[in-house]
């Protein structure tokens, strides 16, 4: 799991007869992160990445969820919307700034603050929690694809501070232990989280430091990669359709679709993941022996699907040719004419790739190569 500080730039736009629209989304944000980069690297003269990222970091402000009752998952918008001015004039820095608890069979109890005073004089920082909602993403009844609008629920960690006060000279670093709890709730697979507030007020400054916490309830592991309750994957044809739907893939081979590759037919598999994958593999089977890979079929850190009609699954386009491995030696073949099953694999999450169980794996049924 992963987290960023979110911006939420209207971008004006001039349209036609002199008039105005607004847009929101990354092509608006990104240029306007580039330029607060840039303004900081030119005031502070910071170079390092990891010095620029942690004081956006620290200096961002986090805004309410939609439904105004509480503050927006950290998992949504990361420590909240940039403070640039803040960024550049900040006499404090915080690590780790952001910390991410994992899931209940991972689960992460503490954590170590390190508060460093950058400034010429005392200061005193007070540490508070600050609960976010909390989110319920998925219907896995009906799919293994996160709803589209997910649902905010009332329900946060518990967090307790080794001691909720320290004061640090000019140029002190100081170290407090934070402790974690998890919510008491039955939804399964909840994403909850909030914020350590660090403040650093003293009689000329009042601001805070909020650093993001997430983390889930329940077994990521056990979240289904292949969207099987919508059924994929599945072998289908050039227009999306399952081929065990068309009857005339099956020719004179009663219940099995037939292929002839060298007279130019093309195997459409159709996958949707529900969850990322580290890994996915697909390969080619006969009388289940593993016969080779297909050719750009291995991919790492692969992303899952949504609802977007651009990005609602993942299609790949099979013409008979399979990777055949012996030790470190490989080659290129054509496949023989046979009887054969795809067979999809993605690594489940926390899952160890040397595991047979921590692999999602699904077999097609079988198809007729007949050239």
């Amino acid at each position: 799991m992963g987290t960023r500080s979110r911006v939420k730039l209207n971008s004006h736009v001039e349209v036609t007869a002199g008039s105005y629209t607004t847009l929101s989304g990354t092509s608006m944000a990104a240029p306007y992160v580039s330029g607060c980069i840039a303004l900081y690297m030119q005031a502070t003269g910071q170079r390092a990445p990891a010095v620029v990222l942690r004081a956006i970091m620290n200096s961002a402000m986090p805004i309410l969820a939609p439904n105004r009752k509480a503050l927006d998952s950290p998992t949504r918008q990361g420590s909240g919307l940039i403070q640039i001015h803040d960024a550049i004039h900040s006499t404090t820095n915080v690590e780790p700034y952001k910390i991410a608890l994992n899931d209940t069979e991972n689960f992460v109890r503490t954590a170590t603050l390190s508060i460093e005073n950058t400034s010429n004089k005392t200061k005193t920082y007070r540490l508070s929690h600050l609960p976010a909602a909390a989110v319920s993403g998925y219907d896995l009844a009906r799919s293994a694809v996160p709803v589209a609008q997910p649902n905010y629920q009332s329900v946060s960690g518990l967090v307790s501070f080794e001691q909720a006060q320290i004061v640090l000279q000019a140029g002190e670093t100081g170290n407090l232990q934070t402790t974690f709890g998890q919510p008491a709730s039955g939804i399964p697979h909840l994403i909850y989280g909030g914020y350590i507030v660090v403040n650093e007020g003293d009689n000329n400054e009042n601001r805070s430091i909020y650093v993001p916490y997430y983390g889930a309830l329940g077994n990521q592991r056990e979240l289904p990669i292949f969207d099987r309750k919508q059924g994929y994957p599945y072998i289908g044809t050039r227009m999306g359709r399952a081929v065990i739907h068309q009857r005339s893939w099956y020719k004179n081979n009663g219940n099995i679709p037939v292929y002839n590759f060298r007279a130019g037919d093309v195997l459409y598999l159709y996958t949707r993941m529900g969850s990322p994958s580290a890994i996915a593999k697909l390969q080619l089977v006969q009388n289940d022996t593993t016969v080779g890979d297909l050719p750009h079929g291995t991919d790492h850190w692969v992303s899952r699907n949504d609802h977007g009609s651009d990005s609602s699954d993942y299609v790949y386009e099979w013409r008979g040719r399979f990777i055949l491995r012996s030790g470190s030696n490989w080659s290129i073949r054509s496949v023989s004419n046979g009887t054969f099953r795809l067979r999809a694999l993605a690594l489940k999450i926390f899952g160890d790739p040397q595991k047979q169980d921590d692999w999602d794996v699904w077999y097609s049924h079988q198809f007729v190569v007949i050239g």
